[in-house]
């Protein structure tokens, strides 16, 4: 393995040699030995899918590696042919002749269907992949699952139009083939691919990076490359350690795939329309039985939010959560009840902060229902929101700028404005408003003490971050440090993570980069990589090395989250990993028009039928006040589409 072009960096390679070692023990351990069974039928179908599962890691390990391309045809060939030996031992074992040689029930094996359709088409050779389909056709999954079809459809014939499909982690990827723009497709492809890894928790793959023990061949969603080929989707601006962006451009230069264009296959408005004529059609589109899922809507809008696409709509959620916010401080009891109410007042109004508010706002809600669960991820998931938002700067200084009282205060004109137009407001009786109106200037001059509550419940929060600054350094919310910092220019924005050893580099000076101009002088390398316990990379965080001489490295890592360094000292070196110095640019409150038009055009945007939605469970979800939707990096799924009717 060539050290210079593996394609991620998990792979090591003693971890590439043992498993080319085990592959060819275990081919020789098949031919003289018997596996444990209760019939020779059975141990020919264990044998066949042990031989298959071999094939197909090492079509995956060598991709990872950093193989030419050219090369995996033929090991796909080679998994084809395994995957019919396979389906014949099934038909024997099992008397059923059209037996499929996957369980597309099965998560796992679901997944590896789409993987390999997905490589038979990145790599041209839809020779093979009509062995394979016949295969699964055969089976009875022809017309049954709508990624399966969708994939096919667009390279084989007479394939079906399917509105279903079995496993849930799919569900992104289908809407990104049904968005209704090339913007909507790309953003929705991006977040299939930064969900992907958590929706194959329980896969007997998953986290066996961690060491160089355990099975780990490559993490890759093919079937994303697939349908980004498919139909068009722009993918320059996607950066993900599971993407193969190389296997899709050579894909794209293949003559087969040369006339493919992007096409709305969604259901998209025109924008132009009028309000009656719209509320027209949404009256045409009624379907008593239909319902939007509201969790999957409330992950779309936050994402939009987040994205600073809806902004009428996000001063509509910003009133309703502040409203209520207000009313339940007014319901609270005990001293406790009132404690968690002014909490969540104050967590109401940092939400009106432009921007990453909306995001802020929903991770501490999130943390303090369960700090026992998600405190040591706050500033991972601090660091989604940051990234949702475009924004180039750390957790600690988001939450430094935020979490100021004197600007809040400063433009409580503003909320208030904007409360007292609200469709919300305007719907309670005279009484509940007056009361809303006093809450909220009694909140003007109590701010201090309000964000105070914040801060209170952040410290034990900031006090166990992995991949922050607050562990060497101390938050800029009065956690005090813990351990000494580096002495360098980030002194107050870098952790210590640990001591490593440099490698020697590549003898063989052609495969050096160009880059390096004097190949004699390099003599050995150093990777960095820090992720957020996910799989996923921190992009752009600082990154400082003291080598074994004294000499140091400073710098940033990429956007996934990793760097090469090379010409380096040999020897130990410490290495520190901190955030993006640059400071956090807050932007002003300003009240904006909520008429309802607006508003309702904000939702269709986003591909909703305003008439359809109930907008108190909605906004309810959305602003997290009911327990949260789901788990840790999910919230940043997007997934709202009508047509899912799933198994």
């Amino acid at each position: 393995m060539d050290e210079m072009y593996k394609r991620q960096h998990f792979l090591t390679p003693q971890r590439y040699q043992r498993f080319l070692e085990n592959y060819q023990e275990s081919r020789a351990f098949l031919q003289d030995n018997r596996l444990q069974a209760n019939s020779d039928e059975q141990e020919a179908v264990f044998r066949a899918r042990h031989t298959k599962g071999w094939a197909f890691d090492h079509v995956l390990i060598s991709y990872t590696a950093g193989v030419s391309i050219d090369t995996l045809p033929a090991l796909l060939a080679v998994l084809i042919d395994e995957y019919q030996q396979l389906q014949h031992k099934m038909a024997v074992y099992t008397e059923a002749p059209d037996v499929a040689p996957l369980n597309l029930d099965d998560v796992e094996e679901h997944h590896e269907c789409m993987q390999v359709i997905s490589l038979c088409i990145l790599l041209g050779r839809h020779d093979l992949l009509e062995r394979f389909v016949a295969l699964m056709d055969n089976g009875g999954y022809a017309e049954q699952d709508t990624l399966y079809e969708d994939l096919l459809s667009r390279v084989l014939p007479d394939r079906y139009d399917v509105d279903e499909w079995y496993q849930d982690y799919a569900t992104p990827l289908v809407q990104t083939i049904y968005a209704t723009s090339p913007e909507q497709a790309a953003s929705r492809l991006q977040g299939y691919c930064e969900q992907w890894y958590e929706h194959f928790l329980h896969a007997s793959w998953y986290d066996t990076h961690g060491d160089d023990i355990s099975g780990y061949v490559g993490y890759w969603s093919f079937e994303a490359a697939a349908v980004a080929l498919l139909y068009s989707i722009d993918t320059r601006a996607l950066l993900h350690v599971i993407f193969p962006h190389d296997l899709l451009e050579h894909a794209r230069k293949l003559p087969v795939y040369q006339a493919i264009r992007w096409e709305c296959l969604g259901d998209a408005e025109d924008p132009q329309e009028d309000e009656e004529v719209i509320d027209e059609e949404d009256d045409e589109d009624s379907d008593d039985d239909f319902a939007y899922d509201i969790k999957a809507a409330g992950v779309t809008l936050s994402d939009a939010i987040d994205a600073g696409n809806i902004p009428h709509l996000a001063q509509a959620l910003n009133t309703y959560d502040t409203v209520e916010a207000i009313l339940a401080l007014n319901l609270a009891g005990n001293a406790q009840e009132q404690d968690d109410a002014y909490f969540d007042l104050a967590l109401a109004l940092l939400g009106w902060v432009p921007g990453p508010g909306h995001g802020l706002k929903r991770v501490l809600r999130l943390v303090n229902r369960d700090p026992q669960k998600h405190a040591e991820q706050l500033y991972d998931l601090l660091r989604h929101v940051l990234l949702n938002c475009k924004l180039k700067t750390s957790p600690d200084a988001l939450l430094e700028e935020s979490l100021n009282a004197e600007v809040l205060r400063a433009e409580l004109a503003q909320i208030i404005m904007a409360v007292c137009a609200s469709a919300t407001f305007l719907a309670l009786d005279e009484q509940r408003q007056a009361l809303v109106l006093s809450d909220l200037e009694q909140a003007g001059e109590h701010l201090d003490d309000l964000i105070e509550r914040i801060d209170e419940r952040l410290m034990p929060w900031l006090a166990v971050q992995r991949n922050s600054s607050a562990e060497a350094s101390g938050s800029s919310l009065r956690i005090p440090a813990q351990t000494s910092k580096p002495q360098s220019r980030r002194v107050d924005s870098l952790r210590e993570h640990g001591t490593v050893s440099t490698h020697p580099a590549a003898t063989d000076a052609g495969k050096l980069s160009r880059e390096q101009i004097n190949p004699a002088a390099t003599s050995n390398w150093l990777e960095l990589s820090l992720d957020d316990g996910k799989l996923g990379g921190v992009p752009g965080a600082a990154y400082k090395v003291i080598f074994a001489d004294g000499s140091i490295a400073e710098g940033h890592l990429n956007n996934l989250g990793h760097i090469r360094l090379e010409g380096v000292p040999f020897g130990p070196a410490k290495v520190y990993y901190g955030e993006d110095p640059r400071p956090y640019q807050r932007q002003p409150i300003k009240a904006l028009d909520s008429s309802a038009a607006l508003i309702d055009r904000d939702l269709r945007s986003l591909g909703f039928i305003p008439s359809k939605l109930d907008r108190d469970d909605l906004y309810a979800e959305t602003t997290g006040r009911i327990a949260p939707y789901c788990e840790l990096n999910a919230l940043w799924w997007e997934w709202a589409s009508a047509r899912y009717h799933g198994h």
